[in-house]
């Protein structure tokens, strides 16, 4: 780019920059866009801001009131849903080894899972395996292979 190319581009930014600097000032200081017509604004603006108020504390108490603490119905059944989605995660990690021993021993019987799984396994035969939670707080188990994890223990 020449100089030439430089110097009328910046003519031409300069112009602009100067036609909206005077748009803008027009703007903000035209009495004829006033939104404050003849005190009308503060007569009303008042009263909606105190009813919005109002409204507000009306649902922050009735939200307040209801039960939603730890121990309503939608955060019991929602701990209950993610202690389920660990159990099930740690009875399929658990039940991967369990299929890595049976094939190589052709049988489930003398397996172990690895401590830290979270599971026990509580049983162990030729045929298959019943796996249980282990964290003590929910009563979780799986008939294996292929099982389903099942409230209670084994």
């Amino acid at each position: 780019m020449s100089a030439r190319d430089t110097n009328y581009l910046s003519h031409v930014l300069q112009c602009a920059s100067s036609a909206l600097a005077g748009w803008w000032a027009e703007r903000l200081t035209s009495s004829a866009g006033r939104a404050d017509k003849n005190g009308m604004g503060r007569v009303l603006g008042l009263p909606f801001i105190l009813l919005a108020l109002a409204v507000g504390g009306y649902v922050f108490y009735q939200h307040s009131k209801s039960d939603s603490g730890p121990t309503a119905p939608q955060i019991t059944q929602m701990e209950t849903q993610a202690s389920v989605a660990v159990a099930t995660t740690n009875f399929q990690a658990a039940g991967e080894v369990l299929q890595g021993w049976f094939a190589q021993n052709g049988t489930y019987a003398g397996a172990t899972v690895p401590p830290g799984s979270g599971v026990i396994l509580v049983k162990a035969d030729d045929a298959g395996y019943c796996l249980q939670s282990a964290d003590g707080a929910t009563d979780e188990h799986e008939y294996g292979p292929d099982g389903q994890v099942q409230p209670g223990p084994c």
